[in-house]
């Protein structure tokens, strides 16, 4: 078994197909044939079934392709940081960003890894929060911007930034000229209102015997802010959700108080082996986008992070 074998196995296994991999891979199929039918025998398993569709993983193929995923992963982090040694950071970078601030991040940061770091091929993966965290799980991505609820133990973060929900209306409703509201003078106007958020106001409605008047509930940020652009009704989202509408002109928002609804965005990164020197890179361009973005009245940044300084070779 070698590295050039567990490749080929891992490609025609995404791709489910001899030919297809033959293709990607420039390769002729009796060649890539030649490799699979040499690991199955030095593993003295069958990886592959194979029918007139393609080729299928047996049980034993699914077992070798998750075994194997951390493996190949570890082996081209260790060529970039080896071709980083000369001071240039060199490779691959898969982040997630949450599907709610892509806008706002995604093509500033592309921008600055293009024009920083020239040998840094960027992958941006967009996503909710479980998806992504269960990218990370997998090895599918160097690091993530998630908001802190989605993490568990089992990844390292660090705080980049907080921001604070704001009610948002169409504009040309009574919202205006509003300066801040409070819950009480949400009660009774129509509202979408993101899942998670409803819980909690409604739970603060409980102590103080009043009622929302939600007409409908949503955990996509999207459908949202179509609902309140078509004037359904007020809802509650952060200022960087909403920023491409606030700017046209198209939305308004004022602060929310009494109570104030904060939520805290993370960065998080696998707790197994430390990034290579080009998600480092990253991170650093990261961080400093989160500062410029949060001067732009987006989200607040606390504290310098905990960004991780580049290691020597």
């Amino acid at each position: 078994m070698n590295l050039q074998q567990l490749r080929i196995f891992r490609v025609v296994a995404e791709l489910g197909s001899l030919s297809k991999a033959s293709d990607r891979l420039h390769t002729v199929q009796p060649a890539l044939s030649r490799h699979i039918k040499l690991l199955e025998h030095d593993l003295k398993v069958q990886l592959f079934t194979r029918n007139r569709r393609g080729m299928s993983l047996t049980e034993a193929g699914k077992s070798l392709l998750v075994r194997t995923e951390g493996l190949i992963k570890q082996i081209e982090q260790l060529r970039a940081d080896v071709q980083s040694a000369t001071g240039t950071p060199t490779g691959d970078v898969a982040i997630g960003v949450l599907t709610s601030i892509s806008h706002a991040i995604a093509g500033r940061l592309a921008h600055r890894v293009v024009e920083q770091l020239p040998k840094v091929t960027l992958t941006i993966i967009e996503g909710s929060g479980d998806d992504l965290v269960d990218r990370l799980h997998r090895g599918e991505m160097d690091i993530a911007i998630l908001y802190r609820r989605h993490v568990d133990l089992h990844f390292r973060s660090e705080v980049l930034a907080r921001d604070e929900y704001m009610i948002v209306g169409k504009a040309g409703s009574d919202i205006d000229n509003a300066g801040p509201r409070s819950l009480d003078w949400l009660a009774g106007r129509p509202m979408v209102l993101p899942t998670l958020t409803r819980s909690q106001l409604e739970s603060e409605c409980a102590k103080r015997n009043m009622t929302l008047n939600v007409l409908v509930e949503s955990n996509s940020s999207r459908v949202l802010v179509d609902l309140v652009k078509s004037g359904l009704g007020l809802t509650l989202l952060p200022p960087a959700t909403v920023e491409p509408e606030l700017r046209s002109g198209i939305l308004k928002a004022v602060p929310m108080h009494d109570p104030s609804l904060k939520r805290t965005l993370i960065l998080a990164y696998p707790n197994q082996g430390a990034p290579t020197l080009a998600a480092e890179s990253v991170i650093r361009l990261i961080r400093s986008e989160f500062v410029s973005l949060a001067a732009e009245g987006l989200w607040e940044v606390e504290g310098s992070g905990a960004i991780p300084k580049p290691r020597k070779l």
